[in-house]
């Protein structure tokens, strides 16, 4: 494990599970991890007009890919990520 994160790749499917974060709550926090999409503008756009909340639209990140948050009915926030390509 490198940068507090480790992948786990079977088949198709990307598992990046992350530290817990120290003093926080269980819930309204970061739970810590990512799902991978291939068009995350598309997920972006279906669910905001389902009424889903996000933190934001998606953003390009430093890695190359774009990543957005998601926040539950508990305010709780995860990621939906798109890898560069």
């Amino acid at each position: 494990m490198s940068e507090g994160y480790i992948v786990f790749q079977i088949d198709n499917a990307q598992l990046l599970l992350e530290l817990e974060e120290k003093g926080e709550f269980e819930s309204a926090r970061f739970l810590g991890f990512s799902i991978e999409v291939s068009n995350i503008l598309q997920l972006y756009n279906t669910l905001t007009e389902r009424g889903v909340l996000f933190t934001g639209p998606p953003e390009k990140q430093s890695w190359g890919g774009l990543m957005t948050h998601i926040i539950d009915c508990n305010e709780n926030t995860f990621s939906f990520i798109q890898g560069s390509s």
